[in-house]
């Protein structure tokens, strides 16, 4: 399968350019996937539908403000307070949730402070 080798989130168009399928095909097979739970769609802010493969481990993600990379996160800490928001909120039952990060990986942090250097040299 196209997605099993990839180990971050990815759209269609990518899919696309790999397989060399006709779009409509891949958004069909991509919506029946995630129906029987082979992938996962996920909005990580980026505007556009990103696919994973669905496994059993569940996964949070951080993303970079900067450039966009995504890195999954294979801690959860949902089961902790899962009760306090089914009280807090009256709903019945949570059927899945998702959390986000969003920070700036090493090398957009890095640039972040040269720039941030070279703007404080030319302040008198």
């Amino acid at each position: 399968m196209i997605l099993e080798p990839i180990k971050k989130p990815i759209n269609a168009e990518i899919i696309i350019n790999r397989t060399k399928l006709d779009k409509s095909t891949v958004y069909r097979v991509l919506k029946l996937f995630e129906k029987e739970n082979i992938v996962r769609l996920i909005d990580l802010r980026q505007g556009k539908r990103l696919y994973e493969v669905f496994d059993a481990q569940h996964k949070h993600h951080i993303i970079c403000i900067g450039c966009g990379s995504i890195k999954p996160i294979n801690l959860c800490l949902f089961s902790s307070f899962n009760s306090q928001v089914l009280k807090d909120s009256g709903f019945a039952k949570i059927s899945d949730h998702s959390m986000k990060f969003f920070s700036y990986c090493q090398n957009c942090y890095k640039k972040i402070i040269i720039i941030k250097s070279k703007i404080y040299e030319r302040i008198p």
